[in-house]
């Protein structure tokens, strides 16, 4: 399924109680202006996609469960100012002086990338003052923000334009094909499929890659042993 040019791509929105269920593979979600899926109090699988390009956030879990895999989610929305990071994980909702609690029983984010053109491009989102689930676990994935330590995050590569080499030089970020339409006759349409010499090439993890040996254009991940991060296979 390919949606694109809406305000919202697909909503997903349940109650503490009753939370439905959404599968999505091979599905692109591009060029909305607002978010590309949102899911609150929600029971969500995103496999092999592309959200892409949304004027909020390109991702939004508020609550529930959620699970993605070998996703792209890339953020170079260019039609007005941008509300929000490319991928949001949030337990918690302020209206006012109300504060609204939705538990995240779980959320896990495993060979993928979430990368745009701001220097932070994921936000996890945690209430401090009580005791609502949090359980996050992102592994495996190419990220655009500073190099993050806390329990979250396991076993991740992190953006070279954010994060300094041995020497303290910052470097440009090579990961897609093409993120600007700036140049459209000589450089084409927006293209997230992975660039030479990607950084988020070879860099999966296999046991993951196994389990999804092909990719959202249907090319095999596992042929030349190195499966890459996202959607697209080099």
């Amino acid at each position: 399924t390919h949606i694109r040019g809406c305000d919202a791509g697909v909503v997903v929105s349940g109650t503490a109680i009753a939370q439905p269920s959404l599968k999505l593979t091979n599905c692109i979600l591009h060029t909305m202006t607002q978010y590309g899926l949102f899911a609150q109090n929600a029971n969500v699988e995103v496999v092999n996609c592309e959200l892409s390009n949304c004027g909020t956030a390109c991702f939004y879990q508020l609550g529930g469960e959620a699970y993605v895999a070998h996703t792209t989610i890339a953020n170079y929305y260019t039609w007005g100012t941008r509300q929000d990071v490319a991928m949001v994980i949030a337990n918690y909702y302020v209206d006012g002086n109300l504060l609204y609690l939705f538990p995240v029983k779980s959320a896990v984010v495993e060979n993928s990338i979430v990368f745009g053109n701001q220097s932070r491009e994921i936000a996890l989102l945690r209430d401090t003052i009580t005791d609502a689930a949090y359980n996050v676990t992102i592994s495996h994935s190419l990220l655009k923000c500073r190099r993050q330590t806390d329990a979250y995050f396991v076993d991740n590569y992190w953006a070279n334009s954010q994060n300094p080499d041995a020497d303290g030089v910052y470097h440009a970020d090579t990961v897609f094909v093409n993120t600007s339409i700036r140049d459209i006759a000589q450089t084409g349409y927006f293209d997230f499929r992975l660039a030479d010499r990607s950084s988020a090439c070879g860099k999966a993890d296999v046991a993951v890659a196994e389990r999804y040996p092909t990719d959202l254009e249907g090319k095999n991940r596992l042929a030349d042993g190195a499966p890459d991060l996202g959607a697209y296979e080099k």
